[in-house]
């Protein structure tokens, strides 16, 4: 896979506000071009003059200059809407219908939230909860958007105050002047547009914690967190039409509690599965580049992708109900006309 000179635009699914999609069947490089790279927003785009923007640390408010200062370092990362592919939802469910484009993977650089942290003698505590901006009406009351973090996610080195994306200052779109990432979960937990960092002894009560991105547990609701293993087919695109012979099938996949070892295919309902071969970069919180040769047969087909993690976690054959809507990994048929 090779980078293109011109670039199709993302693929809006909403306008007001905007949530578009990475245009996935034109997946060409391993880093998505931030122009393409997914947007989900719950409220409209906060209006933030850089200039006077001041991000509240504990008792401390940080300029932009302020974190410019500090040790800088850069993360490849792959972000996944936790609701990417509710559109195969059966039945259906409510929410953003995206289909397989509300994946990107970019190269965040800022300083470690741990850094930020220590720069503004913020005191330990069990969970640091994360403000953004962003704001409006949610289920019949204002709220802002706020996630929370448990301490060992939040000092991980790799977690970042983001100031850039692929090497260029964040824009409006992609959180900017200053965002959340947190390499393996779900974006939800990368926070845009954020305005204050505060370590504190439980985690936010926030709606978008337990109101909404959570799946039924022992106990009842729990905020959603890692990524699961998934793999999809960039090309050829769902229901395209493919000259009989030998096809390359191109795609990513990716998980986040364990690096993805492995992608199979079949065609034949799963009752065979053949090892694609990963190619490209590897970095631990990307996505894997993969592509396989299908001898395609004349007629109506439909191909199967799955991925495994080293930890040897895969995709399941059903939908996970715990999450309606959600943790939409299942491994589902790709169909495809073969003429």
């Amino acid at each position: 896979m090779s980078p293109t000179t011109s670039l199709a635009p993302r693929v809006l699914v909403t306008t007001d506000p905007e949530n578009s999609e990475f245009p996935f069947a034109e997946l060409r490089s391993w880093i998505t071009p931030a122009a393409q790279f997914y947007v989900r927003n719950h409220f409209p785009v906060p209006a933030i003059e850089s200039s006077g923007w001041r991000l509240s640390v504990g008792e401390e408010r940080l300029s932009l200059a302020d974190l410019e200062a500090l040790p800088q370092r850069s993360v490849v990362a792959t972000l996944e809407c936790a609701g990417n592919n509710r559109v195969y939802n059966r039945p259906p469910v409510s929410g953003v219908q995206w289909r397989s484009g509300a994946v990107s993977n970019g190269e965040w650089g800022g300083p470690s939230l741990a850094d930020v942290l220590e720069a503004a003698g913020a005191p330990g505590a069990a969970h640091v909860h994360l403000a953004g901006a962003d704001h409006g009406e949610f289920r019949g009351r204002e709220v802002a958007f706020v996630r929370s973090l448990p301490r060992e996610k939040a000092l991980d080195p790799d977690t970042l105050i983001a100031l850039r994306l692929n090497g260029e200052p964040l824009t409006a779109d992609h959180g900017a002047p200053a965002r959340a990432v947190v390499p393996g979960w779900y974006g939800m937990a990368s926070v845009k547009w954020l305005l204050a960092i505060e370590p504190r002894d439980e985690p936010s009560d926030n709606p978008f914690m337990i109101d909404d991105y959570t799946r039924m547990g022992p106990g009842g609701p729990e905020p959603l967190d890692w990524m699961e293993p998934k793999a999809q087919i960039a090309r050829p695109a769902e229901s395209a039409a493919v000259t009989a012979g030998p096809v390359l099938v191109e795609g990513a996949a990716w998980s986040g509690r364990a690096p993805v070892v492995r992608v199979e295919l079949s065609d034949d309902d799963g009752a065979t599965w053949s090892a694609a071969e990963l190619e490209g970069p590897e970095a631990r919180w990307a996505w894997r580049l993969w592509r396989w040769t299908w001898n395609a047969e004349r007629g109506s087909r439909a191909l199967m992708v799955r991925a495994v993690d080293a930890a040897g976690r895969t995709q399941p054959a059903t939908a996970d109900p715990s999450s309606p809507g959600y943790l939409n990994h299942w491994v589902r048929p790709h169909p495809i006309e073969v003429v």
